[in-house]
């Protein structure tokens, strides 16, 4: 997998992340906002821990 490849996908998981973070954000404003920010900041974690799976998979078979 070329580099572009790989920074093309990052930037799609950052992108992704932060918009479903900004969408909880918003659902649940009657959080005080460390929670907020913990709850997004999980989503974030996850979706990197996905991708970086991913990408140890893909290595490892090719």
């Amino acid at each position: 997998m070329s580099n572009l490849k790989i920074a093309g996908l990052c930037t799609a998981v950052f992108g992704a992340a932060f918009l479903v973070g900004s969408l909880v954000s918003y659902l649940i404003e009657g959080i005080p906002h460390y929670r907020e920010s913990a709850i997004s900041g999980l989503i974030i974690a996850g979706l990197m821990a996905l991708q970086l799976r991913r990408s140890a998979r893909d290595r490892s078979s090719g």
